[in-house]
Parts: structure tokens; C-alpha cells; sequence
């Protein structure tokens, strides 16, 4: 019988922030091979500016493309194609240019691991019978 009431809290301002939703890519592949690496970024409040994505192994820019953000609320999707060269445990960095204005650069760049294998096998099956009785 007594009225309860609620108080809401936090902040919801939209501060300027350009950051990478997620990144897609094959954890396992094979040397001589080619792969994608996908990459989705969003924008708040940074339309008219341009950021570069830049792919980059051991400091080197493998990729770089240039994006112009066009909305207060963008998103930009593109996948950048790298070859596997070396065999063993490969590290790439993705990092996207800070911007004038941004108030967090801490979400600017990803960094993934890529396991290059150097032998296919092949996957034999088995089949293994079992003797039923019935009683």
C-alpha cells in the first residue's frame, strides 16, 4: 500500500566517438592462402570528417582505405583481403585514425591472431560396427 517511485540515472549524451563494432575473420588458415578479414566501424557525431582503416603486420600497412563519415549515426562495413605468408602464429593490428573531437581513442584499434598452418590433412571417418543381440 505504500507508492513506489523511480528515479532514473546515468547519462545518455551522445558524445563524439568513432570506434570498431566488431571484426570477422578465420581464427585457422592455410599458408599460400588467402583470407578475408571483415571489419564493421561506427561513427557518432563525426559526419563531414574522414578516418582512415589501416590493416598493419609488425608495424608494416598491409591495406589502408579512407572513409568519409556522411551521418551523425554511421556505420561503414569492409573487408580487406591478406594473404597467409608466413607459417606459425600471425598478429594483425586494425586501427582507425582518431578524429578531431573524439573523446575516447581507446577503441580505435583491434588486434587478432591468425593461426597459419602449413600441412592440409585429411579427415578420415571411421565406422565401427557393434554385434546386437536380441532377446
Amino acid at each position: 500500500s505504500v507508492p513506489v517511485y523511480s528515479v532514473g540515472t546515468g547519462d545518455t549524451t551522445i558524445r563524439k566517438d568513432l570506434f570498431i563494432q566488431s571484426v570477422r575473420y578465420n581464427p585457422n588458415v592455410f599458408l599460400g592462402n588467402s583470407f578475408p578479414v571483415e571489419i564493421n566501424l561506427n561513427a557518432r557525431e563525426l559526419q563531414g570528417q574522414k578516418t582512415s582503416v589501416r590493416l598493419k603486420s609488425k608495424g608494416q600497412v598491409l591495406s589502408e582505405k579512407v572513409v568519409e563519415i556522411s551521418t551523425s549515426r554511421f556505420s561503414y562495413q569492409t573487408t580487406f583481403v591478406v594473404e597467409a605468408k608466413e607459417k606459425g602464429l600471425s598478429q594483425l593490428e586494425l586501427e582507425l585514425t582518431p578524429l578531431t573531437g573524439e573523446e575516447n581513442i581507446s577503441n580505435n584499434s583491434r588486434t587478432i591472431f591468425i593461426d597459419v598452418n602449413s600441412e592440409k590433412s585429411k579427415i578420415r571417418s571411421s565406422s565401427v560396427w557393434f554385434n546386437r543381440k536380441i532377446l
